[in-house]
C-alpha cells in the first residue's frame, strides 16, 4: 500500500480492506450457525427403532448395507388389493378437433382450395375473420403445422401413411406440440385434403 499522506490510503486499498473484512464476517457467521447446529441432526437419537432392529437391504454387498426402519403399513399391494383395483385400458381413441372449427375449415377450402393453407399470413388473418375469437387452441395449432409445412407436404406426399407419422414427429419434436395434440391436427388436414 502506498501512502499519500500522514494517513491517507488509496481508494482501491480501502475498497479490498472492506470486501476483504466483509468475507471474513460472513465466514464467521457460517461457522458459528454450523457449531450451533452440530448435534441437531443426530440419528442415534432421532430414530431410536432403527438403532435397535437393523436390516440389511441386500445381503450379498456389504457396500450397500443400510439400516431401516420396517414400515407398519405394507408397501406392496395384498392380491385382493389387484383383483380389486379398476383395469385402464391400453391406449385411450384420440378425441377428433372441434366440429365447429372443423367446418369452418372446410369451409375455408372449399371457397379457397387446400392450397391456401400454405400461405401462413393469409391463413392467419381469414381465420381469424371466420373464427371471431373463438377456437383459439385450434388456430394455433393449425398455425403451428402451416409454419411447420404440413400442407405442402401433404399435398405433395405419395405416402400418406409415412408422411403422417413423419409429420407428427416433425411437430411434436421441433415444434414442442403435445404428441395427440399433433396426431389430431395432422389427421385433420389429411381429411380436408383427401
Amino acid at each position: 500500500m502506498e501512502y499519500y499522506g500522514m494517513n491517507s490510503w488509496r481508494w482501491d486499498d480501502m475498497s479490498t480492506a472492506i470486501a476483504i473484512i466483509i468475507v471474513i464476517i460472513i465466514t464467521a457467521i457460517i461457522i458459528i450457525i454450523i457449531i450451533a447446529n452440530i448435534g441437531k441432526y443426530d440419528l442415534d437419537t432421532d430414530l431410536p427403532e432403527a438403532a435397535e432392529s437393523p436390516q440389511i437391504h441386500n445381503t450379498d454387498e456389504a457396500f450397500f448395507a443400510t439400516p431401516f426402519v420396517t414400515p407398519s403399513v405394507p408397501i406392496t399391494p395384498t392380491a385382493a388389493q389387484l383383483q380389486t383395483a379398476p383395469v385402464q385400458p391400453p391406449s385411450t381413441p384420440k378425441p377428433a378437433m372441434d366440429a365447429g372449427f372443423t367446418a369452418i375449415l372446410q369451409q375455408i377450402k372449399a371457397e379457397r382450395g387446400f392450397s391456401f393453407f400454405e400461405n401462413l399470413a393469409k391463413c392467419k388473418s381469414l381465420l381469424q375473420d371466420f373464427t371471431a375469437g373463438q377456437y383459439k387452441k385450434e388456430s394455433r395449432l393449425l398455425l403451428l403445422a402451416i409454419e411447420a409445412g404440413c400442407p405442402g407436404e401433404i399435398a405433395r406426399s405419395t405416402e400418406p401413411e409415412i408422411t403422417q407419422k413423419k409429420l407428427v414427429s416433425k411437430l411434436h419434436e421441433e415444434y414442442s406440440m403435445d404428441q395427440s395434440a399433433a396426431e389430431r391436427i395432422v389427421d385433420l388436414l389429411y381429411n380436408m385434403y383427401t
